[in-house]
């Protein structure tokens, strides 16, 4: 009967994967709508800083960037602003990856970033377990849920959740027991979507079949973007309500998923008043992307050749990349998921 429970639990890791590591699944991240005339002079990424994953700070002005946060023994998993953009955190683990065919994530640290100032703040040592998953549960608090096989009962996964406040507070610490026999595998719970544009005349939406058919819709009129095999993976209204959304298939079904040249994401502009795709980005990578200054920044490819692409708005036009040696990301360095093969 334990082979079974054990067999049990690695059918369900080998499903899961190395799911990145802010990600909830089947869902994608909240719709927020981004003010442009609130100017920054700098945002943060995550790069690799000699040997490990760091933060680093990029300036418009000058379009240098420069490493503000690095060591040798912990790695950036993930940096997360929050949906106004005004408050950010990040979460180092000495290691993770898979032994066999479990996942693990070591040692894991809580640090918060000041984006006005760029000061550093360590908060507190999170733990050690099997995954560990990261969200805002408002623009002033976020969360750490983190997963860990029980020491005593092997059918068991206690799954942590701590909240905190930007300031690095924490306001509660609780931990649910789920068994894998009865439960299944704790899942998230998904964040609630909304998909009206600013002037509230456009709602985004997906129908979902045997593809994705992504749909705009204005009274009783309804419009298809376009339909693809990928699954919505973040999408945010501009003021001047044009929907930028992304689309990614990062499961192992996807049979370019391991090869040279992956089709894994698609990033999209969308104009609902001239129903017109204003451009169009495809290929490798996850595409997470922020906006800010009228500027649209998001990265693409994995690993060694991630980069980030910055976009002027207003002309559609690239006016940066930043390619640093060893890849780099809005949220994390993008890595091809691990599916054991």
């Amino acid at each position: 009967m334990c082979r079974f429970f054990f067999f049990l639990l690695i059918v369900m890791l080998s499903l899961i994967g190395c799911r990145n590591k802010d990600d909830i699944p089947n869902s994608a991240e909240k719709k927020t709508i981004i003010n442009e005339k609130a100017a920054r002079d700098a945002f943060y990424f995550v790069g690799k800083a000699l040997y490990t994953p760091g933060i680093y700070k990029y300036s418009f002005d000058s379009k240098k960037r420069k490493i503000i946060w690095s060591s040798k023994n912990q790695r950036v998993i993930v940096l997360s602003y929050s949906d106004n953009l005004k408050n950010a955190f990040f979460i180092t683990a000495k290691s993770y990856g898979k032994l066999g065919v479990f996942p693990f994530v070591e040692k894991i640290r809580l640090y918060t970033l000041e984006t006005q100032t760029g000061k550093i703040n360590f908060v507190k040592v999170i733990g050690s377990g099997m995954e560990v998953y990261t969200q805002w549960e408002t623009d002033d608090t976020f969360s750490i849920i983190l997963n860990s096989l029980d020491e005593n009962i092997a059918t068991y996964v206690n799954q942590q959740k701590q909240i905190f406040n930007v300031f690095g507070k924490l306001l509660r610490d609780e931990t649910k027991t789920y068994d894998l026999t009865a439960d299944g595998y704790p899942s998230l719970t998904k964040k609630e979507r909304d998909g009206l544009s600013p002037n509230a005349k456009y709602f985004f939406a997906v129908r979902t079949d045997s593809i994705n058919v992504y749909t705009i819709s204005s009274g009783k009129e309804n419009k298809e973007i376009i339909s693809t095999t990928q699954a919505l993976r973040q999408f945010e209204w501009t003021e001047r309500n044009k929907l930028i959304f992304t689309t990614a298939d990062l499961m192992p079904e996807n049979k370019t998923l391991y090869s040279k040249n992956p089709e894994t994401t698609k990033l999209i502009i969308y104009s609902p008043e001239t129903d017109e795709i204003l451009k169009f980005w495809e290929g490798g990578g996850v595409k997470n992307f922020l906006i800010m200054n009228s500027k649209l920044i998001f990265d693409t490819g994995f690993e060694n050749v991630s980069k980030i692409n910055l976009i002027d708005l207003e002309t559609f036009k690239q006016f940066d990349v930043i390619k640093i040696q060893g890849g780099c990301g809005i949220k994390y360095i993008p890595e091809i998921p691990d599916y054991g093969n």
